[in-house]
């Protein structure tokens, strides 16, 4: 799998910025007509630190179906 887009992000200040993102990984060699495959979507949680130059993911799991 890698990296395809963001499907949708928000962001909340908290004691850095964490960032709620869904994002979209393309499967490697299965590209269709357009040049991407349908993938699959997982939601990501990122916390940024600026002033102590840190990012940690905090969450990585596929998306819920809705």
């Amino acid at each position: 799998m890698e990296f395809a887009r963001v499907v949708s992000a928000q962001r909340q200040v908290v004691s850095g910025i964490k960032y709620y993102l869904r994002v979209a990984a393309a499967e490697e060699n299965g590209a269709g007509s357009n040049g991407v495959s349908d993938g699959r979507v997982f939601d990501a949680v990122v916390v940024v630190k600026p002033w102590l130059q840190s990012r940690a993911l905090v969450r990585f799991a596929p998306a819920d179906a809705k």
